[in-house]
């Protein structure tokens, strides 16, 4: 989540993913014991995140291959900047 935002994260997981992962831990992290109904919604529609072109997000067109290069391009730079500092710190 340090690249993109918790929408994003769910979306490049897939939904179906999130959905089926919170319809086997709802009873232990829920009172209510429901599948929120935007994730629900969005997976009866078919609409996966960035697998299927449409999540929380619209990824058709260029729109996913943007996406993906600018949250790895911030990946490399946190990892890069992990690493600088790593360095330093063993100096």
């Amino acid at each position: 989540m340090a690249a993109v935002g918790p929408l994003e994260v769910c979306d490049f997981a897939g939904l179906d993913i999130w959905h089926r992962v919170f319809g086997n831990l709802v009873e232990e992290i829920r009172s209510d014991e429901q599948i929120p109904s935007t994730i629900d919604g969005l997976v009866s529609e078919g609409n996966f995140g960035a697998k299927t072109g449409v999540g929380f997000y619209d990824y058709q067109g260029d729109t996913l291959d943007k996406k993906r290069d600018a949250r790895d391009a911030t990946l490399l730079g946190l990892a890069r900047l992990m690493a600088e500092r790593a360095a330093a710190e063993q100096t």
